[in-house]
């Protein structure tokens, strides 16, 4: 099932100075979200929060559920650029400020939080420590983004998924690799393969390769276990522990 999550609230405080953003430990909301409740929605799974290019530029905080970025030709092939889990925030602009820079598609049941750039200003100058937590959160996407981008244009699509799920692994949890893992990704194999840039076929045979290796098993529409994390972490050419301290932000760590 979707990864969701019920949050309480702070109080009065405005500071995020030793908070904690949903998910970064303690499921707990900053305060700033009681007062702006108009700025709340809830989307229902394969919902369009905006599309590529519209005048609709926004900054979304995550909450609970996944959403999608993705750019699409002009013969409908589609690129997923990023996923947006809960506890992240995207600013979905282009240079120009006023067009969506992507498609935002709602891939689970998703409660967020957006705002305009206006209104997200002035919240920076009003709360301590809300513009450090972004700066935390941008480089995460960063260098993810470079991870990523990396295997795409030299890897295979082997190196390609087995990234793509310690990526998903790291971002899901924050327990250290010790044995099997387990983790739900709410995708279909056509989204993993949109998201690493193979095709579901490529997507379905490797998995299935990853399975007979003993290396995987999926279950459910892609219930996962890493039964040999050290194996597959090889074929992604990456350290799951680099990787960590690499894509997740200081606050999660």
């Amino acid at each position: 099932m979707a990864l969701s999550v019920e949050f309480s609230l702070w109080g009065s405080s405005k500071s995020l100075a030793g908070r904690s953003w949903p998910l970064f430990g303690d499921h707990e909301s900053v305060e700033f979200l009681l007062e702006v409740s108009s700025r709340l929605h809830q989307y229902a799974p394969g919902s369009v929060i905006t599309f590529e290019g519209q005048n609709n530029a926004c900054v979304i905080c995550v909450l609970g559920g996944w959403i999608s970025l993705s750019k699409t030709l002009e013969n409908g092939q589609t690129q997923i650029i990023d996923f947006v889990l809960p506890g992240d925030i995207t600013f979905a602009a282009t240079a120009d400020g006023l067009t969506s820079q992507c498609t935002i598609i709602a891939q689970t049941s998703a409660r967020l939080a957006i705002f305009s750039f206006a209104d997200w200003e002035k919240m920076e100058k009003d709360i301590e420590g809300l513009t450090k937590l972004v700066r935390s959160l941008e480089s995460a996407a960063h260098a993810r983004l470079s991870e990523r981008y990396l295997r795409m244009g030299k890897g295979d699509a082997r190196m390609r998924i087995a990234y793509a799920l310690l990526e998903f692994f790291v971002r899901l949890t924050s327990h250290s690799v010790t044995g099997p893992v387990h983790f739900h990704i709410p995708l279909r194999q056509q989204q993993l393969g949109d998201f690493t840039g193979v095709s579901s076929v490529h997507v379905c045979r490797t998995l299935k390769g990853f399975c007979r290796l003993g290396i995987l098993a999926v279950q459910n529409h892609m219930d996962i276990t890493i039964k040999n994390p050290v194996a597959l972490a090889e074929i992604a050419q990456v350290s799951i522990q680099d990787l960590r301290l690499s894509i997740t932000p200081l606050n999660r760590q």
